[in-house]
C-alpha cells in the first residue's frame, strides 16, 4: 500500500492541478468486474482512512475527471 501512495505522490510532482487520473487495470483485467471494483473500493476506503499523505482517492469515470479539471 505504501508503494501505491508513494507512486501517487510522485504523480503530484508532475501534475499542475489537484486532480490526478490513476488508471486501474487494462483491457482484460476485469474478467470478474464486480470483484475487481469491490477490491478497488476497499483500497480507496483503506487509503482514505489510514493515509497521512493528505490524499483523497475517489473512483471516477473520464467525464467526472474532466469536470473536476474544469472546476480547478
Amino acid at each position: 500500500m505504501i508503494n501505491f501512495i508513494n507512486w501517487i505522490q510522485d504523480l503530484t510532482v508532475t501534475n499542475r492541478g489537484q486532480n490526478i487520473m490513476v488508471p486501474m487495470g487494462c483491457d482484460f483485467a476485469f474478467q470478474n468486474a464486480r470483484q475487481e471494483f469491490q477490491n478497488i473500493e476497499e483500497i480507496i476506503k483503506y487509503i482514505n482512512a489510514n493515509n497521512k499523505a493528505n490524499l483523497t482517492l475517489v473512483m471516477s469515470n473520464p467525464g467526472e475527471y474532466i469536470e473536476a479539471l474544469k472546476k480547478e
